[in-house]
C-alpha cells in the first residue's frame, strides 16, 4: 500500500475520440499527469494549465493512446506503462504504483494513487 496520501488532487475526465474514451488529467498544485490521452490532443492541452509531468497509458489500443505523439510534441515528458509494472513511481507529488494485469491485452496495466485506481478496460 502507497504509504502517503496525495493532498489536493484534483481529477477531471474527459470523454474524447470517436469510441469515447476516458481520459484522465490530474492536478496537485498546478503539476499535471494524463492518464490515457485516447484522441483529441488539442482538448486534452487545453485543460493543462502549469507543469506537464508525464502520461501514463494503461494499454495500448488505439483509443487510449492516439494523442500521445502530438502530447509528446508539446512537451516531451516520461510515458508511464507495462514496462514500469510493480514499480512505485513518485513524480513530484504524485506517487503511483504501476499493477499488471494482462487478459483485456498484455500490456494492461492499471495506476494506484492511494485509495484511486485508474484502469483502462478493466
Amino acid at each position: 500500500m502507497l504509504e502517503r496520501e496525495l493532498i489536493n488532487l484534483n481529477i477531471k475526465t474527459l470523454v474524447v475520440g470517436n469510441l469515447l474514451e476516458n481520459c484522465y488529467i490530474l492536478n496537485i498544485d498546478n503539476n499535471y499527469l494524463i492518464i490515457d490521452p485516447g484522441d483529441e490532443a488539442k482538448t486534452i492541452l487545453n485543460h493543462i494549465h502549469g507543469n506537464l509531468l508525464g502520461v501514463l497509458i494503461t494499454h495500448y489500443h488505439k483509443d487510449h493512446y492516439s494523442a500521445l505523439n502530438d502530447i509528446l510534441k508539446y512537451k516531451n515528458v516520461p510515458v508511464y506503462d507495462y514496462k514500469d509494472a510493480d514499480k512505485e513511481i513518485t513524480i513530484s507529488k504524485f506517487k503511483f504504483k504501476v499493477i499488471a494485469y494482462p487478459g483485456h491485452k498484455e500490456d494492461l496495466v492499471g495506476f494506484l494513487f492511494d485509495d484511486k485506481l485508474f484502469s483502462g478496460d478493466f
